[in-house]
């Protein structure tokens, strides 16, 4: 198969299961096909495009060397339930995944999930455990502490964790809860997201000013967006019979 060959048959593929992130990228690398052989995929290119089409009004968290964030866990079994979204316990979703490389040029397909040791004619490295869940990130001052006056440009966001980050995150939980806390992160490598959690004694999503009507609607809402494509963050849901359709 030609390379993009391969990307009509992805292309194919997801109309029968669907990606909504993966098909508009796939779109538009085809709709910006380079006419010169030697001139790469505009994939990075279609990376940033895609963060700013709606509904895709978010982007994963990624901390910053030298920074600090102030988050809120959101993502709690209310939100599925109807008893309220910010009730019940604090949600993860889990998944042992690998790293497939190269799908078109230097164009990554991503992480699928495991599907055993035939997968290794196509991934790198070694099947790894990740977590995802949905969070709040704060508005900051220069001091890393909360910004009062900017306190409505938050972000929901996914947080993607390694089992390392998921043991400390989980530890905050098991022994304070998330009722009365906040988390504050730390990034030591912005490339490889080292990240250290840290407890702050108080909820910030207990604030005033997002305890009206307009914005715990609009928070609601924006978790929502975010829990559609939270799985397909962690790993596209493709197995090896399709793996085998898109892949030479």
């Amino acid at each position: 198969m030609t390379p993009k060959e391969r990307l009509l048959a992805l292309k194919k593929l997801l109309s029968r299961e669907p990606s909504e992130l993966l098909r508009r990228k796939v779109d538009y690398l085809l709709n910006n096909w380079p006419d010169d052989p030697s001139k790469k995929l505009a994939h990075k290119t279609a990376d940033k495009t895609l963060d700013t089409w709606p509904p895709f009004r978010w982007t994963r968290f990624q901390g910053v060397q030298g920074e600090t964030a102030l988050l809120s866990p959101v993502y709690f079994e209310g939100l599925v339930s109807g008893k309220g979204f910010l009730t019940g316990l604090p949600q993860i979703v889990k998944c042992k995944r690998i790293f497939i490389p190269e799908l078109v040029s230097d164009w990554n397909l991503g992480y699928v999930p495991y599907p055993g040791d035939e997968v290794f004619k196509w991934a790198k490295g070694k099947p790894k455990i990740a977590y995802a869940t949905i969070v709040v990130n704060w508005p900051v001052n220069t001091k890393g502490e909360l910004d009062d006056s900017n306190i409505l440009n938050f972000k929901v966001q996914p947080l993607v964790l390694n089992v390392k980050q998921f043991l400390a995150f989980k530890e905050i939980y098991t022994l304070f809860g998330f009722e009365d806390s906040s988390i504050e992160v730390e990034c030591l490598d912005t490339t490889y997201q080292d990240l250290t959690f840290g407890r702050i004694p108080e909820s910030i999503l207990k604030h005033p000013a997002i305890q009206t009507p307009e914005v715990l609607d609009r928070l609601e809402e924006e978790i929502r967006f975010v829990l559609k494509d939270l799985k397909t963050l962690l790993a596209y849901p493709y197995g090896l019979k399709q793996l085998k359709e898109i892949l030479p």
